[in-house]
């Protein structure tokens, strides 16, 4: 305790509370709010309160004055919320800090830095702060407030961070509570300032003792009833809106914003509750003035008690649902946490599956998977909505649930939140590949058709060219020109199937899949098949056309020819040799062939090597290619032979192998691979021979292909400088022509050369094939231009001389021919044009035969025309009587359809030609696809007649084709659904036949099984039996008529299809349902009538039975009943309870036996089980009658004792009442303090009373009322006896309240019980006697000190109480032995004062005991744990009789071992100055304490003791090893020097070897004994070795 209670009412403090009072009433008088203070806490130093006082000083004037901004904009008078406004404003940018209150908004930190970064933004970084834990911040925030701003760390981060933080802790309050909402309790203070007794209720917090001290400040009456309607307007729409709040809703959202909602209208609460401490505390003031009549004080309580009521059952409420609102969120957050684990835990799976599946194997598969995959992205945007609503959880921390709760929270969050990501991440990278490989994938398969395609339009265009029979050289050139077209086409695509491999190689690396793979492969190898066919096929056509011209003896003059070379497959390396196999015999033998071999191999392969190089090498980077070729040849050559010999050695040792029956293979091996390398190196010489002939007749014919392109292209500027024909003169012109035909012919001189070219240089070598396509295209330009020119020139000069005669023979043909195609318009007028062509083709003919020779070109021109003109009619009429053909093939094919269509339209089938009607179907659909054909033959005529020019012909027959297209289109769609109609009906209609005689034979059954057999009922079983094989029946047959309902429909779609008003089909099948309808209703009829006779009966039986047990069950509890009101006791609501339980029963209703009778006779009159009805209906009756006529008589005997007993209650009754009237007016004259001596009159009023009730006590007990036991609420009987013995105690009750109330009050039961509790307190002094210095009895002492102390500190108050009440009572001299009464207050106080001086005081020493004690144990143990360690390690040690290998280590150990126990016994002299402490504190401990620190002492000079022997005895082994070593070393030496004298003697002759011996015969004794002698040898390395060898072995031999 901080002091004794007699230092309270020195004189010194008495003199500081004028002092202390005026202080008070000039801070109050400022309008600065005083709660929970007074003068005797600022004097006695009550640091709390004396805190809270200065906080609300600077509260009022420093914070209202710098806030005066807010204050105005805020329009707000509560200093408390303006400055949770200001900290509002000033973390308003901060969206992590929302500050709601003093309390749970500061524990993260985020406030206090929020703060100190708004005015401090350079002091630190904020997004580093976010991240810290909010033990971290806080820490934080206090230290850069006292570091850069001055403020002291007033507050630690343990006591912000609390789960349960007290708001004063943060803020200091005007009231001090506990509560998340503060509350309000309303005490009784009975102390006034003249000692008068007057009940007053307190404000929510206490009232202070200044105040009662004092004085208190005059309050008005009319300001406080404004103020108390204010706050009870405001209480009023407070409960209002609490309860228009909607209950909890289910939903997470909805529960979010009522719990927004709720925090706000708590944070209203907690702004008026200073309003409601006002009123309450102005109207105890306003009770303490006295200047009110009793009404109005009385009015003023129950004011101030509806007030704070109110204001408690408004908190408790608001409280009851801020819970239930956080548990609901709480539970519904943590439901949206565990729907998102388990759709998690299901999406994983589901993951994990598609993962372990296989990969698609062709593409349709593939689109399933990117399908499924969508399917799964669809699911992650559904459950994204949850995910959303989850990032604003929200967290509610209360006092059940700590820092614990929120970090597990927390960790599932995080835990939730990784797994989402990586569920999310998977999809979209799974996404992305899936695309990339579909992407792939369909460009693979899209290029693939495109491929085939093409080659497909190679190989029908190589299929058209015309390899033989050539007619001149314009048909062969025309062929080679074709040839070349698809030469170079096929090497433009060389590339596409080159990348079209690589792309199947890509796709099957990322699908990862044998059989898509293997489909891909096969793809690309029927697409290369394909391509090598076609290469082949086109070389095989040049060859062919080549053998032609030979043969023919054509020579090309006017285009080049081309050839097509098939591509020279490469040689492949061949296999790496096996590995060669050791022969353990003639090892020599095959490891000298295998040396030779390998070199030979490598020679081989070197030259290989080269061979390939020179082949790869081009001439033009190369100038001596050839002679390298010849050294290349010439070494080839001369290594023939020794590879002849190495074969040959190679084969021999295989016979002499075999010989010897070992194995060859090896040997075998290496001459095969030497004869397959040197047959592979010689095919690489040729080809590199062949490579460099090549090559240089490719560059000579590059060369002469560049001289005729230079001269061609000299010819070429000569036509370019030449003038034009229509500008020259008839000279000019002859001239013109004669330089043409020279230049022709030195034209035509170039045209052997290029042939020898392409037969010659570039058949070997295509890479100057397109140079030399170039060449002979720029040759053959050129001769063009230049035979053109010469055309040009002689046509004009023939102009001059025939111009005039054929001018108007011209013009008219001309017109004729012209005028052809004007007429032609269809079929009829096509044949005439063509007869009109064929006669001008005639007539021009004939006309160009006389003409003259000079105008033959103009006539051949005119003929050529004349001819085209013919043919281009011809052809137009062949279309046009083809197109004719494949019409009239179409429409009989569409007359015969639309006529069976017809006839099954209009019903002229019947059932029986189902069949030849199906096989006409198929006929037709037969014949589908010659029509198609025919269809496709007429658009390619209708197509070829409209793509030539003629004016009628421009839409000819494109009607009849649309209008064939689209009834083909329409008629094979009807047939095809026709054919299948028929197969379907004809089917559908065997089925429905065989469904029929099914039905018929399964009613024959059912109907000869349930109908026709009788039924016997001779017990319950038999008749249950049969009922429920009737219902089983039934519920077959009734489950039949969804069978013949689906059978009935499907006969009636099938005859509505088929059958038609002209025909009869159906009516067979349509009579048989008719049949089994019937049948089936009739079975179903006949089955539900008896199997509703039995139900009733069952029912009858049934219902007999639970009337029976019914009235059993009556009777059961009638008799029950008659037994229970037997002796019963002499009490009113036993006997009525009794009576009122027998007539209930007997109420009951006579129906049921009605219903008994009837049933009974029904069913023995149908004779179903009559014998056994007829037992239960006789044994019911016979009970009946007799358990009724005891119930009735019994009914009489309860009322009459009724009666009697409540004549006597209501004695007992009248009595009791007027004493608990009586004990409430002395129970209420006590509490108000109100005695005898103010009310005489009441006095004497209640003595008479009281004398009256005795009397009529008295007489009770003579009429033998005691018997009757009072009533209890459960009806149970109540201890303490009779009634009347009560109403006696009862009655003694009340004469002791009236003598309390003749005395003044119950002053001396108080003085009793407060001496009381400081005796008890006194007897358990014995717990600050501490006998025992283990840490865990200390402690058990201090908790006993400290629930004195408290006891102590509670008691306080009233002890004050008391001692100030008595000293009031000795004044007024208000006993009647005041000296006495003072002795005893003297005592009371004296005796608080010496407890409160012992238990301060052993609070201090068993605090002081606990901590030596808890040092001292420690200590103790962590040194006797090192000593027990060390000393069974070194016990160890010196009885194993084992040295360590690790000498010097175990020196430095034992060493450092005695060094620790000299610090350990630093550590023992602390342990006895510890144990002197705790000696003079615990009593009696000097023995136990001594024994210990003596144990101690000792076992640390047993270890040292031992770790000085253990040192002596490793420093004598490594004494001795040292002496080993060097005995060693001696050794060491003369056995190598011995060593060495050997070595020497071998070397010498025999003689001379023995002679060497016999001269030292004793040099090794002599040496060794020389070793032995010897101190410190110089130590060899070997000798070093066998040292270090020693000492690891010195614990073993030493």
């Amino acid at each position: 305790m901080e002091g004794q209670f007699e230092g309270s009412f020195s004189s010194n403090q008495q003199h500081c509370f004028p002092f202390q009072r005026r202080i008070l009433q000039l801070v109050q008088s400022s309008a600065v709010d005083l709660v929970n203070i007074g003068g005797t806490d600022i004097v006695d130093g009550n640091h709390k309160l004396t805190l809270g006082l200065i906080w609300s000083i600077i509260l009022h004037w420093q914070v209202k004055d710098i806030m005066k901004d807010i204050m105005s904009h805020l329009q707000q008078n509560n200093s408390e919320k303006i400055l949770l406004s200001w900290v509002r404003q000033c973390t308003r940018s901060y969206p992590e800090v929302n500050v709601l209150n003093f309390t749970t908004s500061w524990s993260d930190g985020l406030a206090f830095n929020g703060i100190l970064h708004h005015f401090r933004p350079e002091s630190f970084s904020w997004d580093q702060v976010v991240r810290l834990s909010p033990m971290e911040r806080l820490n934080h925030a206090f230290t850069v407030a006292k570091d850069q701003l001055g403020i002291e760390r007033l507050l630690d981060p343990e006591d912000v961070s609390m789960d349960a933080i007290r708001e004063v802790e943060t803020l200091p309050r005007k009231f001090k509570t506990e509560d998340a909402v503060p509350g309000l309790s309303v005490q009784q203070n009975v102390q006034t300032e003249d000692g008068s007794s007057s009940p007053r209720p307190e404000t929510p917090g206490t009232e202070t003792e200044g105040d009662v001290e004092v004085g208190l400040l005059d309050v008005d009456l009319d300001s406080y009833q404004t103020t108390l309607e204010e706050v009870l307007t405001w209480l009023l729409s407070a409960e209002d809106t609490l309860q228009i709040q909607e209950e909890v809703s289910n939903d997470v959202e909805d529960v979010k914003e009522q719990f927004h909602t709720h925090e706000a209208f708590m944070m209203e609460l907690t702004a008026h509750q200073s309003s409601v401490g006002n009123v309450l505390q102005a109207g105890n003031q306003l009770i303490a003035q006295g200047s009110l009549t009793e009404e109005e004080e009385e009015e003023i309580r129950e004011q101030m008690s509806l007030l704070n009521s109110r204001w408690e059952n408004l908190r408790v409420a608001s409280m009851d649902r801020q819970a239930r609102l956080h548990e609901v969120l709480m539970d519904l957050q943590q439901q949206q946490l565990q729907q998102l684990s388990d759709w998690l835990t299901q999406t994983e799976k589901r993951i994990k599956r598609i993962e372990t599946e296989p990969a698609a194997e062709n593409m349709e598969a593939y689109k399933e998977m990117i399908e499924e995959h969508k399917e799964l992205q669809n699911d992650l945007e559904v459950e994204q909505v949850k995910v959303n609503s989850l990032t604003h959880m929200v967290v509610v921390v209360d006092e059940n649930s700590g820092e614990s709760t929120t970090a597990a929270l927390e960790e599932q969050l995080q835990s939730l939140g990784e797994r989402w990501a990586a569920v999310c991440r998977w999809t979209e990278e799974k996404w992305q590949k899936l695309q990339e490989v579909f992407l792939v994938w369909q460009q693979l398969l899209s290029d693939q058709d495109l491929f085939r395609e093409w080659l497909a339009e190679k190989e029908e265009s190589l299929n058209e060219v015309q390899t033989r029979n050539f007619k001149d050289s314009s048909e062969m050139n025309s062929n080679v020109r074709q040839l070349a077209i698809l030469k170079e086409d096929m090497e433009k695509k060389r590339r596409t199937l080159d990348k079209l491999s690589d792309a199947g190689r890509d796709v099957i690396q990322l699908l990862q899949n044998p059989t898509a793979g293997a489909r891909i492969e096969g793809d690309t190898e029927e697409l290369t098949h394909r391509w090598d066919n076609l290469v082949q096929k086109l070389q095989d056509c040049s060859f062919q056309v080549m053998e032609s011209v030979s043969d023919a003896g054509i020579t090309p003059t006017d285009v080049a020819m081309e050839t097509v070379a098939s591509p020279v497959d490469e040689d492949l390396d061949p296999p790496a040799p096996p590995k060669k196999r050791l022969v353990e015999t003639n090892a020599d033998i095959l490891q000298r062939f295998e040396g030779k071999t390998s070199d030979l191999l490598s020679w081989i392969r070197a030259r290989k090597t080269s061979s390939q190089t020179l082949a790869a090498t081009p001439t033009e980077t190369s100038p001596d290619l050839t002679e390298n070729l010849k050294d290349l040849e010439q070494e080839i050559s001369a290594k023939e032979a020794t590879v002849q010999d190495v074969v040959q050695e190679g084969r021999g040792l295989m016979e002499q192998l075999e010989r010897e029956a070992e194995n060859v293979e090896s040997v075998r091996t290496n001459v095969d691979l030497i004869l397959t390398e040197w047959d592979s190196c010689k095919r690489e010489v040729r080809a590199a021979r062949e490579r460099v002939l090549t090559q240089s007749r490719v560059r000579a014919a590059a060369e002469e292909l560049a001289e005729v392109d230079r001269l061609v292209e000299e010819h070429d500027r000569w036509l370019e400088r030449s003038a034009a024909v229509e500008k020259c003169s008839e000279v000019e012109l002859a001239n013109l022509s004669g330089e043409c035909r020279s230049r022709l012919a030195r034209m035509d001189s170039f045209s052997p050369r290029l042939e020898q070219l392409f037969s010659g240089s570039l058949g070997a070598a295509s890479s100057l094939k397109d140079s030399a396509l170039l060449v002979s295209a720029h040759h053959a330009s050129t001769l063009q231009q230049l035979q053109s020119k010469e055309q040009q020139v002689n046509n004009a000069l023939a102009k001059f001389k025939a111009t005039q005669v054929t001018e108007n023979v011209l013009e008219d043909l001309e017109a004729r021919l012209a005028a052809l195609r004007k007429d032609v318009v269809d079929l009829t007028t096509t044949e005439r044009a063509v007869e009109q062509a064929q006669s001008l083709c005639l007539q021009i003919e004939q006309t160009q035969q006389a003409s003259d020779p000079e105008e033959l070109q103009t006539w051949s021109q005119l003929s050529s025309r004349a001819r085209e003109e013919y043919g281009t009619l011809h052809c137009i009429l062949g279309c046009m009587k083809d197109n004719q053909v494949c019409l009239e093939t179409v429409e009989r094919w569409c007359d015969a359809v639309q006529e069976l269509l017809f006839r099954d339209t209009t019903g002229l089938r019947d059932g029986e030609n189902f069949h030849e009607e199906l096989s006409r179907c198929k006929e037709y659909v037969n014949e589908m696809e010659s029509v198609e054909r025919s269809l496709k033959q007429m658009e390619e005529n209708v197509k070829a007649v409209q793509a030539i020019a003629v004016p009628g012909l421009a839409k000819w027959g494109q009607d009849r084709l649309d209008d064939c297209q689209e009834r083909w289109a329409e008629l094979s769609a009807q047939l095809l659904s026709h054919q299948e109609h028929i197969a379907e009906s004809q089917e559908k209609q065997v089925n429905l036949k065989k469904d029929l005689g099914e039905m018929q034979e399964w009613m024959a059954q059912v109907d000869e099984e349930f109908l026709m057999r009788d039924f016997e009922y001779k017990s319950p079983e038999d008749l249950e039996a049969s009922l429920e094989e009737m219902k089983r029946a039934k519920e077959d047959v009734l489950q039949k008529e969804v069978k013949v309902k689906i059978l009935k429909d499907n006969i009636n779609t099938l005859v509505s299809r088929t059958a038609h008003p002209g025909g009869g089909f159906g009516q067979d099948l349509t009579f048989e349902l008719e049949g089994v309808l019937a049948n089936y209703n009739k079975l179903c009829d006949r089955l539900k009538s008896k199997c509703h006779t039995l139900e009733e009966v069952w029912s009858c039986w049934m219902e007999l039975l639970q009337f029976l047990d019914t009235e059993q069950s009556w009777l059961t509890s009638l008799e029950e009943k008659l037994h229970a009101t037997e002796n019963l006791p002499e009490s009113t609501e036993v006997v009525n309870e009794a009576l009122e339980s027998l007539e209930d029963v007997l109420r009951h209703p006579g129906d049921n036996r009605t219903q008994i009778r009837e049933l009974g006779q029904t069913l023995v009159d149908g004779g179903i089980l009559d014998e056994l009805i007829s037992e239960k209906l006789e044994a019911f009756n016979s009970r009946f009658e007799q358990l009724h006529h005891q119930a009735v008589d019994r009914q009489a005997s309860l009322e009459q004792q009724l009666q009697r007993l409540k004549e006597n209650q209501q004695a007992l009754q009248n009595l009791q009442e007027s004493l608990s009237q009586l004990d409430h007016t002395l129970t209420s004259y006590l509490t108000d303090r109100v005695d005898a001596i103010q009310l005489p009159q009441e006095a004497q009023s209640i003595a008479a009373e009281i004398a009256e009730l005795e009397v009529t006590m008295e007489e009770m007990k003579r009429r033998n009322v005691f018997n009757l036991p009072p009533p209890t609420a459960d009806a149970k009987t109540a201890r303490g006896g009779t009634m009347l013995d009560q109403l006696q105690r009862k009655l003694r009750e009340i004469s002791t309240k009236y003598q309390l109330f003749q005395k003044p009050a119950n002053f001396e039961q108080r003085m009793l019980d407060c001496k009381r509790v400081l005796e008890g307190a006194k007897t358990e002094l014995h717990v600050l006697d501490v006998k025992d210095v283990e840490p865990e009895k200390i402690q058990t002492h201090l908790t006993g000190c400290m629930k004195l102390y408290k006891l102590l500190s509670e008691v306080k108050l009233e002890v004050e109480t008391v001692i100030k009440t008595g000293r009031q009572i000795v004044q007024k001299q208000q006993t009647e032995n005041p000296k006495a009464m003072d002795e005893q207050l003297t005592a009371l106080k004296l005796l608080y004062n010496n407890l409160g001086a012992q238990v301060t005081e052993g609070k201090q020493d068993l605090e002081k005991a606990l901590s030596l004690s808890q040092k001292f144990q420690k200590e103790s143990a962590a040194l006797q744990d090192w000593l027990t360690t060390n000393e069974a390690e070194l016990q160890q040690k010196n009885s194993s009789g084992d040295m360590p290998a690790d000498i010097d280590a175990e020196i430095m150990w034992a060493n450092g071992l005695l060094k620790e126990s000299e610090r350990r016994r630093g550590e023992l002299s602390s342990l006895t100055e510890t144990s002197a402490g705790l000696q003079t504190l615990v009593e009696g401990s000097e023995a136990q304490l001594e024994n210990r620190l003596s144990g101690l002492d000792e076992a640390l000079g047993r270890v040292r003791t031992l770790t000085e022997d253990w040192l002596s005895a490793v420093l004598s082994h490594q004494n001795e090893v040292e002496i080993f070593d060097e005995n060693v070393a001696h050794i060491s030496t003369w056995l190598y020097q011995t060593q060495i004298h050997l070595d020497e003697a071998e070397q010498l002759a025999p003689t001379e070897k023995e002679n060497s011996f016999k001269e030292d015969p004793g040099g090794a004794g002599r040496r060794q004994s020389a070793c032995g002698q010897h101190q410190r040898p110089s130590r060899h390395p070997h000798d070093q070795q066998g040292a270090r060898l020693s000492r690891s072995g010195g614990a073993q031999t030493g």
